[in-house]
């Protein structure tokens, strides 16, 4: 037997119960905001704007609602900073309840 004919037996011996275990393991996505996105204004009424937190889960969870700016360089990669300076976000931290939603008021200073 050749070295690259034991190199594929050893990969598929390994990569095979990888995948299985892979195929039992389903995503938990523990909450939704919605909306996902909203267009705010520099004044007015536009300048704050309303999410809801909901908790779909059976467990209590908790939440800490942040702001970032979001740049990408001409080659794809992605970097966020901090935009709290620019951002009033209330309440910032949520501990919800099972099966429950709340509402958080994010303003554009």
């Amino acid at each position: 037997m050749s070295e690259r004919t034991v190199m594929r037996l050893s990969f598929r011996r390994i990569l095979l119960p990888f995948f299985l275990v892979l195929l039992g393991v389903q995503p938990a996505f523990a909450f939704k905001l919605l909306p996902i996105s909203r267009t705010f204004t520099p004044t007015g009424s536009g300048a704050t704007q309303s999410y809801q937190v909901v908790n779909d889960s059976n467990e209590r969870l908790a939440v800490q609602v942040s702001i970032v700016q979001r740049q990408m360089d001409l080659a794809g990669k992605e970097s966020y900073k901090p935009a709290d300076e620019d951002f009033l976000v209330y309440p910032p931290q949520i501990l919800l309840e099972p099966q429950k939603t709340q509402t958080v008021r994010v303003t554009w200073l």
